[in-house]
């Protein structure tokens, strides 16, 4: 039987690791099963993700070093610099993955320490850890050798990006939501809350909401019944104390811009719409076109989305580009900026 391809093993491992749907552990009862079943087999498929990619790149260096091809190569022609690119993904997806491992494993022979659900908090956030480092170094290396190899990806479904960005504006839209509450009842904390519940219990409700990282769902659900068990009281002080809980948790969703599918999406698209703002009327509005790549990053940058929903002039928005362009090139966090906005500031 001829061996499987490296970007078949590759896909394999990526499904396997994304079939762990974690959703059932987050919710009280499952502790045990948590640790007798699944990191046993989340580590299991770590290591041959580990295995895979120390074999490919070992491959690849043999290539490179015009020893026996293995049955797979099929570019004798190719020439031995369009190797390094891949052998480097895969030496950086192992260097990322190893210690997570190594974090999993301490986890699972500790095994629970009898504190109920508070026991599966810490593994479950490893487990998350490991999927989403499998997951962008498996996509990244399989995508990479399928460009080498002139292929197709087989890993083309794994759409982070997609997801990504449907998560964007999902929170985009509670943020938003938040604002018109404290717009529409400044002095009424009672009026600010009902909206954060039902906006609260809406986001959880919403199938991006796995998107999320744990920690935030779990702050997410935390906040939910904190606000229900708000109402019983009503004090007044606690709930603005409360609401300001809220409005934090609403900054920190905001933060998934820091994904590197979201930078590198984003990056590309200023790159794009820059030219673009350069051909239209600096005293006039952006043309359909820019605006059409300006909607593409929405959520990135909160005063940019405000001057495109105002009517800003293209001089005004084509700054605010310049300056997130500049933020995204030189590392600087745009969504730490979002949060020395005035709360009541941010456009609706």
């Amino acid at each position: 039987m001829k061996p499987s391809s490296p970007q078949r093993q590759l896909a394999g491992l990526i499904s396997e690791i994304r079939s762990v749907q974690l959703e059932r552990y987050e919710q009280p009862g499952f502790s045990a099963e948590l640790y007798d079943r699944v990191l046993p087999q989340v580590g299991q498929v770590t290591r041959r993700s580990l295995e895979t990619l120390e074999s490919l790149e070992e491959q690849l260096e043999g290539i490179e070093a015009g020893e026996e091809s293995p049955a797979w190569w099929d570019r004798p022609d190719a020439e031995t610099a369009a190797l390094e690119p891949v052998r480097d993904l895969c030496f950086i997806a192992r260097v990322e993955i190893r210690p997570l491992l190594e974090q999993l494993e301490r986890s699972a022979s500790h095994g629970p320490n009898g504190n109920g659900q508070a026991s599966a908090w810490g593994p479950l956030l490893q487990i998350e850890r490991v999927q989403i480092a499998l997951t962008n170094g498996l996509c990244a290396v399989e995508s990479g050798l399928a460009r080498l190899l002139g292929r197709s990806s087989e890993t083309q479904h794994v759409d982070l990006l997609r997801a990504s960005l449907d998560a964007r504006r999902m929170t985009l839209k509670f943020r938003r939501g938040l604002t018109q509450a404290q717009r529409e009842h400044p002095e009424s904390v009672e009026a600010r809350l009902r909206t954060a519940g039902t906006l609260i219990v809406r986001l959880i409700g919403r199938d991006e909401f796995k998107t999320l990282h744990l920690s935030d769902r779990l702050l997410a659900r935390d906040l939910r019944e904190r606000v229900l068990d708000w109402f019983r009281t009503q004090d007044v002080k606690a709930g603005e104390r409360l609401w300001e809980e809220v409005h934090a948790f609403a900054i920190l969703l905001s933060r998934l811009n820091e994904r590197s599918e979201l930078i590198r999406h984003d990056l590309l698209t200023v790159h794009r719409l820059l030219p673009v703002l350069e051909t239209c009327e600096p005293q006039q509005p952006p043309s359909a076109k820019a605006l059409e790549l300006l909607d593409k990053i929405l959520g990135r940058d909160d005063r940019l989305d405000t001057l495109c929903e105002t009517g800003a002039l293209t001089a005004e928005v084509a700054g605010r580009v310049r300056h997130v362009y500049e933020a995204l090139t030189e590392g600087r966090e745009l969504t730490s900026e979002i949060s020395v906005v005035p709360f009541h500031e941010v456009a609706t």
